[in-house]
């Protein structure tokens, strides 16, 4: 009976416990890195359909309110032009966000281990 609790112990301790410490960063950086790839492309994806950007660039020359004289069709273009920039801008700021946070995936652990071992034994990165 103590043998097998003694057995069960060491196999948790190896198995589980030191494997997860092995695995953990095998899995932060292959099939957890890939979902934050997918994430990412799917906000993204998301974002843009949100903003209908793909519409506005359709619809750009279209004229609105079926205003078919050149005046209309001048300000429906410019107004267009201005809508489709700031819907842009708004896209290429959220991209930039996204970005960022991969970014932090694949540095943050990095930092952490970094400065952990700068406390604790005072490493440093010989630049």
């Amino acid at each position: 009976m103590n043998d097998s609790y003694t057995s069960s112990g060491i196999r948790f301790f190896f198995k589980d416990f030191l494997g997860d410490f092995v695995a953990f960063p095998l899995w932060w950086y292959s099939r957890g890195t890939v979902r934050v790839i997918q994430f990412i492309l799917e906000h993204a994806s998301r974002m843009a359909q949100t903003l209908s950007l793909r519409i506005w660039v359709k619809n750009l020359f279209v004229p609105m309110y079926a205003q078919y004289d050149i005046a209309g069709r001048i300000i429906s273009f410019v107004l267009r032009i201005v809508v489709l920039f700031y819907r842009f801008v708004k896209f290429v700021i959220w991209l930039a966000i996204l970005l960022a946070l991969l970014g932090l995936w694949l540095f943050g652990p990095l930092a952490v281990l970094y400065y952990v071992l700068y406390q604790i034994f005072g490493v440093t990165l010989a630049l």
